[in-house]
């Protein structure tokens, strides 16, 4: 064999070894300045739950806003799998997502000129454009910024998103000279203590084995908090973003396993079970996507973990006996047997 097609064999056989290997796709912990200041505002307003955090901050703030926000609590807050308030993804989700309160301040800019009839100023403009763009990216659909105006238009309860805008907007300076640096720093000090003492390193990987489904994005982020505790937590607001109280770090990792195993369902469509269940809402179903995402965490670690929800033993059970059936038949039989066939 001449030296030439040696070569070409080792290049091919290396080739074959890369292509093989899994894609590394991390779980990340990061602090972001939005999602800390939207849900500073709901815990310094007791917008559904009250804690310490709140205590210690709400002096800061005009006592006639925060009144105001929990006033509309029921329109702004979620509760995993029982109730998302109508203003819930318009007022606090989309802006937790943004990458700066200054973003955040023209998100909301945004929203009172659209409502007011006014014209966007040429800032306001040049972030909806982008704004509008990226969710059409990230949403896979195509829109428009007259679409996405008009869609706004037509949304209910104008006064109190004109009203909840305005709060916002008039509230960011106080927590960014006030607030911020001192949560972040302890959020900091949460994050180099946990990479020290655990990782994430190959966990998505093995979870898309166990489930034999894929996880469709690149990476996870774990949002990190000060101000959730008795709150939302273990809580979506995007498609790789999950919101998380700084809890004890082998509690957050396998809470964090279990919210991962829950993305994969949903993305995968497992969701979605009306052709086959049209009698069943979601809420009546979501017991299953829980109890599922809770035995294929216990198999991650090969062991029992513990329940972050209100996932049922009974149906755990039912999953570990029917083992060799694909994620779907698991969660279709277990309906059948406790739901159809009762």
């Amino acid at each position: 064999m001449n030296k030439t097609k040696l070569i070409l064999m080792m290049i091919l056989l290396l080739t074959l070894v890369a292509c093989d290997k899994q894609i590394e796709k991390p779980i990340v912990l990061n602090v972001s300045e939005s999602v800390n200041y939207i849900y500073h505002m709901l815990s310094v307003s007791e917008v559904g739950y009250s804690n310490a955090y709140g205590e210690t901050y709400k002096s800061l703030h005009n006592l006639d806003d925060l009144e105001y926000l929990k006033s509309v609590a029921s329109l702004i807050t979620v509760e995993g799998g029982k109730h998302i308030g109508e203003l819930y993804g318009n007022m606090i989700v989309f802006p937790a997502t943004l990458s700066s309160l200054d973003e955040v301040t023209l998100y909301y800019n945004c929203y009172i000129r659209i409502l007011n009839g006014d014209v966007f100023t040429f800032e306001e403009q040049q972030f909806i454009e982008s704004f509008v763009r990226e969710n059409s990216l990230k949403n896979g659909i195509t829109t428009t910024v007259e679409d996405t105006t008009q869609h706004i238009k037509n949304l209910p309860y104008k006064e109190e998103l004109l009203k909840v805008s305005d709060i916002f907007i008039r509230n960011i300076n106080i927590y960014r000279e006030h607030v911020y640096d001192i949560e972040k720093d302890k959020m900091d000090h949460y994050i180099e203590d946990f990479n020290t003492s655990h990782s994430f390193k190959g966990v998505i990987n093995e979870l898309e084995d166990i489930m034999g489904l894929e996880y469709l994005e690149d990476s996870f982020v774990i949002e990190l908090t000060t101000s959730t505790s008795s709150g939302p937590n273990a809580i979506d607001i995007s498609n790789t973003q999950d919101l998380f109280y700084i809890i004890q770090p082998s509690v957050l990792k396998e809470f964090a396993t279990h919210e991962m195993a829950i993305y994969i369902l949903k993305q995968n469509k497992l969701f979605d079970l009306k052709d086959e269940f049209p009698d069943k809402s979601f809420n009546e179903l979501w017991i299953y996507f829980e109890s599922l995402a809770e035995y294929y965490n216990e198999e991650l670690y090969g062991r029992k973990t513990l329940s972050y929800s209100n996932g049922s033993s009974e149906i755990i059970k039912f999953y570990k006996e029917h083992h060799t059936l694909n994620t779907k038949q698991l969660l279709l039989e277990a309906i059948r047997h406790f739901e159809v066939l009762q």
